[in-house]
């Protein structure tokens, strides 16, 4: 499973290419389904343009699965749907506080 790794500041536009078993361009029908199993930590918003593109945005440090939906298009005639995902992982973001250490005063 492939993986993206950004901050809880950070967003990313991801792109789909489907593929057959022999890795040639593979066909669809109808409009993909993006999803985020964890949505408090990362949320994924389709693209208004192109179905196979969505951006994931992070919210807060933690681990997430964000998979793609697609109806199967075999010989021209539909079939059942294939779901494919990928791991992400959110860090925290920039520096925004600190805690300091003091030694004994002499």
């Amino acid at each position: 499973m492939q993986t993206l790794t950004m901050t809880d500041t950070q967003s990313d536009l991801v792109t789909f290419a489907p593929t057959d078993a022999s890795g040639n361009p593979g066909a669809y029908t109808g409009t993909p389904t993006w999803n985020s199993d964890n949505t408090a930590v990362a949320t994924v918003t389709p693209s208004t343009t192109n179905p196979l593109e969505a951006t994931v945005k992070g919210i807060t440090p933690g681990t997430a699965n964000v998979s793609i939906t697609l109806q199967q298009l075999n010989a021209g005639v539909p079939g059942g749907n294939t779901t494919v995902s990928f791991a992400v992982t959110i860090t925290g973001g920039g520096v925004t506080g600190g805690t300091f250490t003091f030694g004994t005063p002499a």
